[in-house]
């Protein structure tokens, strides 16, 4: 048995009020007036304490796990394109792209959707003509004229050949070669042959172009971000930190993203070094209770006592197809979970994994 007062505290989070999970956004950028209006409109929308701002300076301080465990990522057009190139392009995490230079099928490491793209810079205002009914373009009807920007803004189109997988949803108004709002769905094609491993948005801003945007450009840019980070693709990511026993901080991983139909398999380490007893908890929300040294990451609705051998355990997991969940009811396709087990090097006698995200999906 895990000691008392282990089990009462972990008990107590079961009927822990957690607020219901809102839609998570992480927003790289630079500090400009630019990317701060953009910035106060993510907040404006999903709530301030939803939205992460993070910074890509210096060199290297993008990483591809900058962006995992967030609904949705949106990559602002300010930076050098280096800061995101052969970094994100592969992310589990949906993106809305605004940097032009990375919609590109070369050099490696773009999100290879088109061929080309030009800029243009209208002083009046620039308008689009609404192509294909869809959710990113709700409350439009197709081939109406929607004017997005006033005032001396510049946009980029793609203008090159696109993937086979790529539908833009708006062209420019006079030019209709001049694609624009250009998506890529879970497992669409892209120029490079591979599958989209996670939905993209092309949405040709350029540094200044959103302290121009109308409130008809504006709700094109926030339904362009709710149906990416309605895109259902599988994701895995740890968060938090352990708390360490005798060998140090015990892990858990996992050997794959949890698609469905297909069986992963979780694997925790042993840090104690000897055979010893664990609690296993999983739950649909994440928390952050200070207890016994470390910090317990997930609410859980279910526990199992687990014994841990030496080497520690693997046990595997199938999932079935729940795709009739997605865009219907996302949340309940995202699970917590964590590994508390009893170690005598830890300073209250119990050592703790981080805690590892599962949604499953495509």
């Amino acid at each position: 048995m895990l000691p008392r007062p282990l089990y009462l505290l972990v008990a107590t989070c079961l009927f822990a009020s957690v607020p219901p999970a809102q839609t998570t956004v992480i927003f790289l950028g630079a500090d400009t007036a630019a990317d701060k209006a953009i910035q106060t409109y993510l907040e404006g929308r999903y709530g301030k304490t939803n939205v992460t701002f993070q910074t890509t300076e210096p060199v290297g301080t993008v990483k591809a796990s900058t962006i995992l465990g967030f609904d949705v990522a949106v990559l602002s057009s300010t930076p050098s394109s280096a800061r995101y190139r052969n970094i994100l392009h592969d992310s589990s995490t949906p993106i809305v792209n605004l940097e032009e230079a990375v919609a590109d099928n070369v050099p490696a490491g773009e999100f290879s959707v088109t061929t080309g793209r030009t800029k243009e810079t209208e002083l009046a205002a620039h308008a689009l003509t609404i192509r294909a009914a869809h959710p990113i373009t709700a409350g439009f009807a197709v081939n109406q004229k929607v004017t997005i920007t006033t005032g001396a803004a510049e946009v980029w189109w793609s203008t090159g050949v696109q993937a086979a997988g790529a539908v833009s949803v708006a062209t420019d108004d006079d030019t209709a070669t001049n694609l624009f709002l250009t998506y890529v769905d879970v497992g669409g094609t892209l120029l490079n042959t591979q599958k989209a491993i996670c939905r993209r948005v092309m949405f040709g801003l350029t540094d200044n172009s959103f302290n121009f945007f109308t409130a008809d450009g504006k709700k094109l840019f926030g339904q362009a971000v709710d149906w990416a980070a309605n895109g259902c693709c599988a994701q895995r990511n740890n968060y938090g930190t352990g708390f360490a026993g005798t060998r140090g901080i015990p892990t858990i991983t996992t050997s794959g993203r949890p698609v469905f139909g297909s069986t992963i398999n979780v694997t925790v380490s042993n840090s104690l070094g000897a055979a010893t007893q664990g609690l296993l908890l999983v739950g649909q929300q994440p928390v952050s209770v200070p207890l016994l040294g470390g910090t317990l990451l997930v609410n859980p609705l279910f526990e199992a006592y687990v014994p841990v051998p030496i080497n520690g355990f693997t046990f595997g997991v199938s999932i079935p197809d729940l795709s009739a969940l997605c865009g219907v009811a996302p949340k309940s396709l995202l699970y917590y979970t964590q590994f508390l087990q009893l170690d005598r090097g830890a300073t209250w006698g119990a050592s703790f994994t981080p805690g590892l995200r599962l949604k499953f999906g495509k």
